[in-house]
């Protein structure tokens, strides 16, 4: 909070162009929120677009590789980027679960979750359904059964507010990676992903290249 106070402190003090001041400019003269509520939804915005980004670096174990065929179409056209980090999104989501309030009686499988109940809805068993996704537990960066609206990213209106911002941070790294290191590799085992509830943690991955190669 104080960082975010002192950068929203700057902008508005020396405005530049870029999304911070431009929102600033207009939440100031909509003032329909409070200095706090502004703080905080920048808050949100630098959280929610760093989260997905740096709990998602097992994705380069899918779309770097250059053994594997993802990898390769990866590293052979960016064309492929967005289709690499949105599966890497669904195969190993970032986020293993939602939270929610039952607003009314919901009747579901012989069962009533009772209005007001809390729900945690797992994220993780939703990118591997098998009655949305073919063949759901087959990384596939080239698939045609991919949601409009990625799941990983919430829905309605607690949709995440830095989706636009995680994607292009995922996307742009990638697209950068694969190009400038095209032979890279794992070496070992891939990285160790834990947790079901909320953020998931990674573990430690280890990665090789040839200055052979590069050449």
């Amino acid at each position: 909070m104080d960082y975010t106070e002192r950068l929203a402190s700057a902008r508005r003090a020396a405005p530049r162009d870029d999304f911070l001041s431009t929102y600033l400019v207009a939440a100031d003269q909509a003032g329909e929120m409070s200095p706090l509520e502004i703080l905080i939804q920048l808050l949100f915005v630098i959280v929610a677009g760093m989260i997905r980004p740096v709990a998602l670096s097992p994705s380069r174990r899918f779309s770097c590789s250059s053994t594997e065929s993802s990898g390769k179409q990866c590293v052979a056209s960016p064309v492929w980027v967005p289709g690499a980090v949105a599966e890497a999104l669904r195969f190993e989501p970032s986020v293993a679960s939602v939270s929610r309030f039952a607003l009314e009686d919901i009747e579901l499988d012989g069962y009533v979750l009772n209005a007001g109940q809390f729900m945690t809805l797992s994220t993780m068993a939703a990118m591997r359904d098998e009655k949305v996704f073919e063949a759901p537990d087959t990384f596939d960066i080239f698939r045609t059964d991919r949601q409009r609206w990625h799941l990983v990213f919430g829905g309605g209106a607690h949709r995440c507010l830095g989706e636009a911002l995680a994607r292009t941070e995922l996307e742009e790294g990638l697209a950068a990676l694969t190009a400038r290191i095209p032979p890279l590799q794992l070496s070992g085992e891939p990285p160790e992903i834990r947790g079901h509830v909320s953020v998931r943690r990674v573990g430690a991955m280890r990665v090789h290249w040839s200055i052979a190669e590069l050449a």
